[in-house]
């Protein structure tokens, strides 16, 4: 679950790291000399993980309809783009004011 290794070896004192691995949690302790040679330091780095069951709360919160309709103007979006270069005029854009005007 942890372990602990020298990280560079410097003469009579060693950096020091410990990693341990925990369910959504990644913690390294870092000890080593100061660039001074005065004292000591001491770095402790955190990386949490979010488990499955947050991902699955974050996901249930998404518009599943929502996330198609960009799905899918995402993967048609360079047909579309294609055919309209390929077109004498462009195509009116949807829910543009123009189209209202034209009904009037």
């Amino acid at each position: 679950m942890s372990r602990s290794e020298p990280a560079a070896d410097q003469g009579e004192v060693e950096d020091m790291k410990a990693i341990a691995h925990l369910p959504g949690l990644d913690i390294e302790i870092l000890h080593r000399p100061s660039p001074d040679g005065r004292g000591e330091q001491i770095a402790i780095m955190l990386t949490a993980v979010p488990s499955f069951e947050a991902w699955a709360k974050s996901f249930e919160m998404l518009n599943p309809f929502a996330l198609w309709a960009e799905a899918m103007r995402l993967a048609w979006s360079p047909w579309v783009e294609a055919m309209e270069a390929m077109l004498p005029a462009p195509l009116p854009k949807l829910g543009s004011g123009r189209a209202r005007s034209d009904r009037r």
